[in-house]
């Protein structure tokens, strides 16, 4: 078996596509029947094939009803600021999200 390398990236080097700092804050408040929570991502910049990649920060928010034991309402927001960011080189990731979701359980 013959050991394939690359000489543009040493043995040792950090891994394609893998950011070598992340910081993730992820808060939550719950109160009765509501609660919200919010998670901030940044990740630091990395190197892709082609090129580099920028760092980048964004965040979700999200709300919850649960007005009966069965049934719960949650909005959700992803990528609140609306943020253009990349995670592969020239495939923009989406923009901001808005869901509505309603969940009975049985």
């Amino acid at each position: 078996v013959k050991s394939v390398t690359n000489p543009d990236y040493p043995a040792g080097s950090q891994l394609l596509y893998t950011p070598k700092h992340k910081l993730i804050l992820d808060m939550k408040m719950q109160r009765k029947k509501w609660s919200a929570h919010y998670t901030h991502r940044w990740v630091g910049s990395y190197q892709g094939i082609n090129g580099p990649i920028k760092a980048f920060q964004i965040g979700d928010l999200s709300a919850s009803y649960v007005p009966l034991d069965l049934l719960s309402i949650r909005f959700i927001v992803r990528n609140i600021w609306n943020h253009a960011y990349f995670q592969v080189e020239n495939r923009a990731m989406p923009g901001r999200q808005v869901t509505l979701q309603m969940r009975w359980t049985i």
